[in-house]
């Protein structure tokens, strides 16, 4: 019995021993562990650096408009006659007939009913003609068609055009016929005579002339 309390104190305190024992071991680690390494100090951040304040652009004044130079008025001048070109030596009987022969064939491919004159620079008639049934007033538009083309150095035309601009004054010259039909009678850049067709329209009556022309 002795023997048995004393192994069994021998136990208790082999026990003891390794309890103390492992509670120091684990203080041990307890303390390791609490010896944690610091945390960096966070470092407080910089201050960022201000921004150089930008300077606004001055702004520049505008610059004055330049002035627009003063436009002086032109004083209106009279308008200068056009050239007309110069007369030549009058048309002969022998070109007046090829002309009006012309003329002729160009109405009367189309069927059209007309009266051709020819006259000389000086307005004086040297050849006439007219297609059967043509209106009877046409005989002496036809001379006065052929008598203000060569005596004004232009188409009738130009007569239409300049009442239609500057109003039925024009009207009042002598010997100017407002329709177109009329044709100068040119050689070598001079005018020699004239040639005047009347029965149609008056463009009808300006491409007989114009064929009479052409046929010279």
């Amino acid at each position: 019995m002795k023997k048995f309390t004393v192994l069994f104190g021998c136990l208790m305190f082999a026990v003891t021993v390794l309890v103390v024992g492992g509670l120091s071991e684990k203080g041990e680690l307890a303390k390791a562990a609490a010896q944690e390494v610091k945390p960096a100090e966070a470092k407080p951040a910089e201050p960022v650096k201000k921004a150089e304040e930008v300077k606004p652009a001055e702004a520049k004044p505008a610059e004055p408009v330049k002035k627009a130079e003063e436009v002086k008025a032109v004083e209106a001048k009279p308008a200068e006659p056009a050239d007309r070109p110069p007369y030549g030596p009058a048309v002969n009987l022998a070109t007046a007939k090829k002309i009006a022969a012309g003329a002729i064939a160009e109405a009367q491919k189309n069927n059209w009913r007309i009266a051709v004159a020819v006259v000389d620079n000086h307005g004086l008639l040297v050849y006439y003609e007219k297609i059967d049934d043509t209106q009877t007033s046409s005989a002496q538009i036809a001379v006065d068609k052929a008598k203000a083309a060569a005596m004004y150095r232009r188409p009738t035309r130009a007569f239409v055009d300049a009442i239609a601009k500057g109003g039925p004054a024009i009207m009042t010259l002598p010997g100017v016929v407002g329709s177109p039909g009329g044709m100068p009678i040119m050689v070598g850049g001079k005018v020699v005579g004239g040639v005047g067709v009347s029965g149609m329209t008056g463009d009808q009556d300006e491409q007989v002339a114009k064929a009479g022309l052409a046929g010279m």
